[in-house]
């Protein structure tokens, strides 16, 4: 017998400063947030991890079938972290962490997706204001999304849905994938 309930998806928009997700059952926007690191001035590396043990949280308690990550891209970017080499070492390193993250506390598969690929060269604040005017659920929650974080999660998420999965030759893993011969799962 074939399991009726709908997909469940979680998408995310890692950084070390907030990280934005979005949780999809089926086709339907369920919820949106940001994680925010405990203490938003500390070091980089104390984000990051705080950032890392807020995400296993959310991904146990989801549950997701699937899981959408945005990655660093072939190119630079032109917005705020283009040519800034420290905060993109910073930026790349907390993606790192949360992909492994993704990886080690669920059975999803694991689709990185890079910002090219589901932007279309779109700016942020452009994008960010296309989901408000598109989205009742996303309207609600625009005034405490400042950095576009919780919109780039959602619109990820539906790319990915309406579209994305089936149209591209994806780098999608599973938990173990990487890691031959360990089942992070048990350990």
């Amino acid at each position: 017998m074939m399991d009726s309930r709908p997909l469940h998806l979680l998408s995310l928009d890692p950084s070390s400063t907030a990280t934005g997700w979005a949780r999809f059952d089926g086709l339907d926007l369920v919820a949106g947030d940001r994680l925010r690191p405990a203490d938003r001035n500390a070091r980089a590396v104390e984000r990051i991890l705080s950032l890392s043990e807020q995400l296993e949280r959310l991904i146990v308690s989801c549950a997701p079938d699937e899981i959408v990550i945005e990655v660093p891209g072939r190119r630079p970017g032109t917005g705020a972290r283009a040519g800034a080499s420290n905060s993109l070492a910073t930026y790349g390193l907390a993606v790192g962490v949360q992909l492994q993250v993704c990886w080690q506390c669920s059975t999803a598969a694991v689709t990185a997706v890079e910002p090219a690929e589901w932007t279309k060269g779109r700016s942020k604040r452009r994008r960010q204001l296309a989901l408000a005017v598109r989205n009742q659920k996303y309207r609600m929650l625009l005034g405490g999304d400042r950095g576009g974080d919780i919109a780039d999660a959602i619109e990820l998420g539906f790319w990915w849905l309406f579209g994305g999965r089936a149209n591209r030759r994806a780098t999608t893993w599973a938990t173990t994938a990487h890691f031959p011969g360990v089942d992070s799962r048990t350990q």
